[in-house]
């Protein structure tokens, strides 16, 4: 649940979304308690980016306030870092986090999808955490092939993203999810847990994970699999090789 356009690319839902994230202490809140497994997702995304030995770089879509990409790119050989993000609330966090890194640093305030269909830079590693399922599935189609592009050869791309059960329709997981999150989110308030569903429901486009890594593997990256899948089955990270 970075920040990142719904897929219809219309400005009043370029607007919402941007509105959504711009109440960036309700995101937070569901960082800090790890309600969507963020503790669980970068240990597993470091795990691959600390067996890179050598310096890489590294773009950051959908980056929210990078929080905890910092935590896990600090103990990186990270020869530059770039975050794209829809918010610039959260752009604002951001820089904050990485103050410490003296590495080239870019922060571009912009829709992730569009940034990367003009983007003319390549990166060895590429990051998208819970904002690619904000594409429906002919978007996400475009974008595999753009994110090869980008991706310089031996280079990682790396997301985390919520995933279908087998068999399982869009309305059937939300109302999966939407009956965890009242039954285990008790520290969120109504109002909360109401804006929440209110962004899930309108902009989440789920996959299940074998959609994802033949669309990696259709458009040109040598590997893909999923590392890692959450114990309630609602997210996965995966990990595509250029």
């Amino acid at each position: 649940m970075s920040t990142a356009l719904p897929n219809t690319g219309s400005q009043q839902d370029e607007e919402s979304v941007r509105q959504f994230f711009d109440q960036w202490h309700i995101y937070r809140k569901v960082v800090e308690l790890n309600y969507l497994h963020h503790r669980e997702e970068f240990a597993a995304v470091a795990e691959v980016l600390n067996k890179l030995t050598t310096p890489f770089s590294f773009i950051d879509l959908g980056a929210g306030d990078a929080h905890w990409t910092s935590r896990v790119l600090v103990n990186c050989p990270v020869k530059s870092y770039e975050a794209v993000d829809i918010s610039g609330i959260a752009l604002g966090y951001a820089k904050e986090n990485l103050a410490a890194f003296t590495c080239g640093k870019k922060f571009t305030q912009a829709n992730f999808f569009e940034y990367v269909k003009q983007c003319t830079s390549t990166y060895d590693v590429a990051f998208i955490g819970l904002s690619f399922h904000h594409l429906v599935r002919k978007d996400k189609n475009r974008f595999f092939p753009e994110m090869r592009r980008i991706i310089k050869d031996g280079g990682r791309f790396l997301f985390y993203e919520p995933i279908c059960e087998e068999g399982e329709i869009r309305e059937e997981h939300f109302q999966r999810w939407r009956d965890e999150t009242f039954s285990h989110w008790d520290k969120m308030t109504p109002e909360e847990l109401k804006a929440v569903h209110d962004h899930v429901s309108s902009s989440d486009y789920p996959e299940p994970p074998e959609v994802y890594t033949e669309m990696a593997k259709a458009n040109g990256f040598r590997e893909a699999r999923m590392i890692y899948k959450t114990s309630d089955n609602y997210y996965g990270v995966f990990e595509c090789v250029a």
